[in-house]
């Protein structure tokens, strides 16, 4: 949540720490919890993770009911961690050998995120029928998703996806929310309440960094650049 106030010195906020790392959110004047502290396994009246992946797990096999699944990425064992929103990639690639690329660039990634600390978004799960490909990213925050939702259709991942698509290739994508009963619904900015409103309008404004810490006697610590 997010509140308007007369721009003065910034304002950061630990999302998370352990012996090595800490990630902080820091706004220019205002004050900003991501989702991740707002939503609290076990505290939060959001639905059970555990049923919220059947959910989804549903709602995808409806939205692409001639597509076969091959891979659930992160959804099964990335912690205890709330997705809000759901980012759905659509294109096609050119044969087998473009396909095992895509598997295997998916695996890299995945096990890439694994390794970050206290990662803001994973993969989910993806789909076949023949060529046509579709796979689907979930976000643990707001701002975070509002400033890297597009990133799949820029030229941002072209070094990424360049091994099994051609400059050629048509990226789709469309985004979702997640409700508190665990209802997906598409994503749209006229309906964002008050507070919403606010990050979806300074969302650009909003800095996660993670630092990697020297030594908890002195405190000091070096940064990193962002997830």
């Amino acid at each position: 949540m997010a509140r308007a106030r007369a721009k003065t010195a910034g304002f950061s906020l630990i999302v998370a720490e352990d012996e090595r790392h800490r990630l902080v959110c820091s706004t220019p004047g205002f004050r900003y919890k991501p989702d991740v502290l707002r939503y609290v396994y076990g505290k939060s009246k959001r639905r059970p993770l555990e049923s919220w992946f059947l959910d989804e797990l549903a709602f995808f096999r409806q939205r692409y009911p001639n597509h076969e699944i091959f891979t659930l990425g992160s959804s099964c064992v990335f912690g205890e961690k709330f997705v809000n929103y759901l980012t759905i990639c659509e294109f096609s690639v050119a044969g087998q050998k473009e396909f095992d690329a895509l598997k295997e660039a998916l695996w890299h990634s995945d096990q890439a995120i694994r390794r970050k600390f206290w990662p803001m978004w994973k993969w989910d799960m993806a789909a076949h029928r023949g060529w046509d490909i579709v796979f689907m990213v979930g976000h643990l925050d707001l701002a975070y998703f509002l400033q890297h939702r597009a990133e799949f259709r820029g030229a941002a991942h072209g070094r990424y996806m360049r091994a099994f698509t051609s400059p050629e290739t048509e990226i789709r994508s469309a985004d979702f929310k997640v409700l508190q009963n665990g209802l997906i619904v598409e994503f749209d900015p006229t309906r964002l309440d008050e507070a919403d409103r606010f990050v979806y309008e300074h969302h650009g404004e909003i800095r996660y960094e993670t630092q990697l810490l020297k030594s908890r006697s002195n405190g000091n610590a070096r940064r990193r650049p962002r997830q």
